[in-house]
């Protein structure tokens, strides 16, 4: 794919960073700080570096690592040859937990993050600064996530993620960051463009359907079961499974009445004559550019045609 729009790896970074939150309930509580929450942090954070270095070829010297006044520091250069650093400070719900048993006077977290944050401008000159609280969704973690924000409400290189924003970037996949780095970049490449307006007027479910079968076709397996057609069309979600079953139907007929698909022997099925050549265009891309396969491609391309 063609690289059509211009972005950063630190305004991707930042866009991921500061997406609507998650519903995070106390999914952090049991998390720990230097065995969980930083190496995961810095895996993500150097996912959308070396997704961003696929298309671009002049972005070098990438890399993240826990340093002084920081638990992750990102760096990069641009293509200006302009060198970007970016700190993470992660505080997990055990940090801010055991701060908010503290009587209101003698609590330290919020002095403590003034101090991180100083100590990394003077050690790493950071150009952006995201403090990364990983709460619960209760009033006491709310109300110090709104005072951690006044603390830094005027000082414009500095972010603080809400526990929310936390966990949905926690939770990001290799797929997710790679497709939407792609998405960012490539979004008027022609034939991205053309496979969204392939699926333009499609439900869902008919997307992800075509998407599995098409990955699953070119990987080898050249027959699909109508199960496993209901399978891809349900994508892992919760639905009601007599109507993704109904559906499917519904859709494979269609398919055999245009000419497209075609029955081997009434209980499996064949993509024949499929029209849309760039869907195959794109999985070889993701293939070759990311190394993905199987499952792990279909996902990448349901977020990247989404």
């Amino acid at each position: 794919m063609f690289i059509t729009n211009e972005s950063t790896p630190g305004e991707i970074l930042a866009e991921l960073l500061m997406q609507t939150g998650a519903s995070v309930g106390d999914a952090f509580r049991k998390l720990k700080h230097n065995d969980d929450l930083c190496p995961r942090f810095q895996e993500n954070a150097e996912m959308v570096l070396t997704s961003y270095a696929k298309y671009h070829t002049s972005v070098d010297d990438i890399q993240g690592f826990s340093d002084q006044g920081v638990d992750v520091l990102v760096r990069y250069i641009d293509e200006d040859r302009y060198r970007h650093n970016i700190g993470f400070q992660i505080k997990s719900y055990r940090e801010i937990a055991d701060d908010l048993r503290r009587p209101s006077g003698t609590r330290q977290l919020i002095p403590l993050l003034s101090q991180q944050r100083t100590r990394a401008q003077s050690k790493h000159q950071i150009d952006r600064f995201y403090v990364i609280l990983c709460g619960d969704g209760g009033d006491a973690h709310r109300n110090f996530v709104r005072r951690v924000k006044a603390e830094f409400s005027s000082l414009d290189d500095t972010k603080v993620i809400t526990p929310g924003q936390a966990w949905a970037f926690y939770n990001l996949e290799q797929q997710d960051v790679a497709a939407y780095c792609a998405r960012v970049l490539c979004e008027e490449d022609y034939v991205l463009r053309a496979v969204r307006e392939h699926f333009n007027e499609d439900a869902d479910d008919y997307r992800r359907m075509i998407i599995g079968w098409v990955v699953s076709q070119l990987e080898g397996e050249y027959e699909t079961s109508l199960g496993q057609l209901v399978r891809f069309a349900e994508g892992g979600n919760e639905t009601e499974q007599i109507d993704v079953e109904e559906r499917v139907a519904e859709y494979l007929s269609s398919l055999q009445w245009d000419g497209q698909a075609e029955s081997t022997d009434g209980e499996k099925f064949v993509l024949q004559n499929y029209t849309c050549n760039e869907l195959s265009a794109l999985y070889y891309d993701v293939r070759v550019r990311h190394g993905l396969s199987g499952q792990e491609a279909i996902e990448y391309l349901w977020r990247l045609t989404d």
